[in-house]
C-alpha cells in the first residue's frame, strides 16, 4: 500500500517506513505548505493512503483512498510500527473513504 505522509509526520518515521518496504511520498518534500485540500487531492491523484496526525481530515466531504490518523506522539520507531501494523489489518478496499484513527503502542517487541 502506497502512502502520502502529511507535513506533520516526521522524516525519521517516513524513513523507517521506507526501510520496511513502503512507498511513502512526503508532502513536506514535494508540496511544502500545501492546504489540506491539496494534500488529499495529491493522495487521490497518486492512489495513496494519507498518513497524518491532523484531525482536520476526519470529517472530509470528498472521496479519498483512506486516511490513517495517528492520535498521539510516540518515539519514531513506535509510530512507524503502528502504521505498519495498521496497514496489515486493512485492504485498500477497506480503507477507501475511511479514516482509521490509531494510538501508537508504547512497547514494541
Amino acid at each position: 500500500m502506497d502512502l502520502v505522509a502529511d507535513e506533520d509526520i516526521d522524516r525519521p518515521v517516513i524513513e523507517i517506513l521506507r526501510e520496511k518496504g513502503f512507498d511513502v511520498l512526503s508532502i513536506d518534500a514535494v508540496m511544502k505548505g500545501a492546504s489540506d485540500d491539496e494534500v488529499i487531492a495529491k493522495a487521490v491523484e497518486e492512489n495513496r493512503v494519507l498518513l497524518t496526525m491532523d484531525s482536520d481530515f476526519i470529517d472530509m466531504n470528498t472521496d479519498h483512498n483512506g486516511v490513517i490518523r495517528l492520535t498521539s506522539f510516540a518515539p519514531f520507531k513506535i509510530l512507524a510500527q503502528t502504521v505498519a501494523e495498521t496497514i496489515e489489518m486493512y485492504s485498500e478496499k477497506d480503507l477507501k473513504n475511511t479514516v482509521v484513527q490509531v494510538s501508537p503502542k508504547r512497547n514494541i517487541s
